[in-house]
């Protein structure tokens, strides 16, 4: 019992940590955006889906500034999952369409992560794509990823199938692109 409640303890000291040390770059986090949720909250993989979906159907319909913010969000969300590779790709194919896009600042989303304007503009994006008005687009275009995610084995299966590639070909051309390798 007091193990878990050290746990709980420790889970939400970890979620303060991290919007205190957002906050502390001159960035106010969203609570969508939390590692913790609760079950109002779409889990974040659920959240990064939603984002992929968006981007998808952006560039499908020849969008490429909304698919560019789509892909800003899904790697930022990528990033905080864990998924290095996918937010990787998702600054590739922001960089392929737009080479002078404020993502090739940095060498990576993790990087960018780290510095105000890069989390002041995210934050604008957010408000611009908000979660209910992502899950609204979603809807009008007909798209429903309900229960999609249980398919894929990985979380990283998942996003890449949602960027319409698989992960070796995503490796494969984040490595291609990467200067330093």
């Amino acid at each position: 019992m007091d193990g878990e409640k050290y746990q709980n303890r420790s889970a939400v000291t970890r979620s303060i940590a991290w919007q205190l040390t957002l906050r502390h770059a001159g960035y106010r986090l969203a609570e969508q955006y939390t590692l913790s949720h609760d079950g109002n909250m779409p889990a974040d993989i659920e959240l990064l889906g939603i984002y992929l979906h968006l981007s998808r159907a952006s560039q499908q319909r020849r969008q490429q500034i909304k698919r560019d913010r789509c892909l800003v969000l899904s790697a930022t969300i990528a990033e905080k999952l864990g998924l290095g590779t996918i937010a990787a790709y998702c600054r590739k194919l922001i960089l392929d369409h737009n080479p002078g896009h404020m993502v090739g600042h940095w060498s990576s989303i993790e990087d960018a992560m780290t510095n105000a304007d890069f989390l002041n503009f995210v934050r604008i994006v957010q408000r611009r794509y908000p979660l209910e008005r992502a899950e609204q687009m979603l809807l009008e275009m007909g798209i429903s990823g309900e229960g999609e995610r249980s398919a894929y084995y990985t979380d990283g299966e998942y996003a890449a199938a949602l960027l319409g590639t698989n992960l070796d070909e995503i490796e494969r051309q984040v490595e291609d692109s990467d200067p330093d390798g």
